[in-house]
């Protein structure tokens, strides 16, 4: 996709996945009455048939497996409750880190700082 413009207030040229769009304004003057429309049109099936692309393409999931986890987790244990509230038991990864031997450490901190 890219843009092409001409001037500072000019019109610009979009090139979209549908093709180019001129947008902007078309005249200088303050009391321009007029609106321009400018249109190339290719055939009719060759734009519905690129739609179509763009529409299939959208249909296909690229989400990562730990984002497709997370949506059937949500989708399992979600619940709402009459005021509209959802409520949604939190995920846990089965492989996760072993959080380490800091306990001992943090309570010293705590005592520290309580002293101090």
């Amino acid at each position: 996709m890219g843009n092409v413009q001409v001037g500072k207030g000019s019109a610009v040229a979009v090139n979209t996945t549908l093709g180019w769009i001129i947008i902007g304004p078309t005249c200088n003057s303050t009391e321009c009455q007029h609106t321009s429309s400018f249109v190339i049109q290719d055939t009719l099936d060759a734009k519905l048939q690129r739609l179509w692309e763009l529409e299939e393409q959208k249909g296909k999931s690229t989400f990562t497996l730990e984002e497709v986890e997370c949506q059937e987790h949500f989708s399992r244990t979600h619940t709402r409750k009459h005021g509209g509230r959802y409520i949604v038991q939190l995920p846990f990864q089965n492989s996760h880190k072993p959080l380490g031997e800091s306990r001992t450490k943090a309570l010293q901190d705590s005592c520290l700082k309580r002293r101090g």
